[in-house]
């Protein structure tokens, strides 16, 4: 015969306090109990084993990686979404698509795609002010940008996209924003310049980098910065450390070249932002997850040692 391994009953020697308390509420285990496991056993002498933590992400450095693959997969998702692939594709992105500037989109082939901004005169007379025409030739999107029935030039688009040629289709849809937006007068501007920077370019290449093509390739950006405001601009390796050169040796020199407007060079602000030094190991740890994501050409940087 079993013995119980559960009190039951109560064990208080005084009768009539035993009577008053009743029976027992829940049932206990006896102290000689043996631990095994009881059929129907009561909710409250049940406790659930806690799962395991895992330590895989502990460490930030590895939780840090971990965001970084996620925002990777998430970019790489986009970017298959924005490639374009044919036409036909392109035709139903454009339509699916915002487009910047009233643009109106207008499928002359199978083989091109056009965007088309109208003019309505005094004379109520409707007339094309801006045109972006696709193709698809030889493998490749070419496109083709005219105002006022002259052709805008592929360099005024140069930083949208890769030697006229477009693979995104916010690649497009940026060009078309840039298009919208010129008037008559800007786009002159811009075409000038744009042909002096060619004219430059061409004369650095036959230099072979000697101390004239570095004066040209100087004068160069310094065109091609001259119609962008501070926030559009880009700037250079050779012109950064050409700026924080002339910052270290004269910040006065410096502040006053900016307010003067004689040349165009990356703000004071910016030129304490990236002189700053690495302290803690934390951010190197960051800049080591940084660099290992980063092609051979992307990891050409200035080092700038401070003593």
């Amino acid at each position: 015969m079993k013995t119980c391994q559960f009190i039951e009953k109560r064990r208080d020697a005084t009768s009539s306090r035993k009577r008053k308390r009743g029976k027992l509420c829940n049932v206990l285990l006896k102290e000689t109990a043996i631990p095994h496991i009881f059929p129907n056993l009561p909710k409250y002498l049940s406790f659930p084993v806690a799962s395991q933590r895992k330590t895989q992400l502990a460490q930030s450095s590895k939780r840090f990686a971990v965001q970084c693959e996620r925002q990777d997969s998430i970019n790489n998702d986009f970017l298959e979404e924005e490639r374009l692939t044919t036409i036909g594709n392109l035709s139903s992105q454009l339509e699916n698509s915002s487009l910047p500037c009233s643009f109106k989109l207008i499928k002359v082939n199978e083989e091109s795609v056009c965007l088309v901004k109208l003019h309505i005169t005094q004379q109520r007379i409707a007339t094309i002010s801006h045109s972006l025409i696709i193709s698809f030739e030889n493998n490749s999107f070419t496109f083709v940008a005219a105002f006022k029935d002259k052709e805008i030039s592929k360099s005024t688009f140069s930083d949208l996209c890769n030697g006229g040629e477009v693979t995104m289709l916010s690649e497009i849809l940026n060009i078309a924003a840039r298009l919208g937006n010129m008037d008559a007068e800007q786009s002159d501007l811009d075409e000038t310049i744009h042909v002096a920077c060619e004219l430059v370019d061409s004369a650095v290449k036959t230099c072979d980098g000697n101390q004239i093509g570095i004066r040209l390739s100087f004068l160069s950006e310094q065109l091609s910065l001259a119609h962008l405001t501070p926030n559009q601009r880009r700037y250079s390796t050779s012109l950064i450390s050409f700026a924080y050169n002339l910052f270290a040796t004269s910040s006065s020199a410096y502040t006053l070249m900016l307010e003067q407007n004689f040349l165009s060079l990356p703000s004071v602000r910016y030129i304490r932002r990236i002189t700053q030094p690495v302290k803690s190991s934390s951010s190197t740890d960051y800049l080591k997850v940084r660099v290992s994501r980063l092609s051979i050409k992307e990891r050409n940087v200035i080092l700038i040692g401070m003593i």
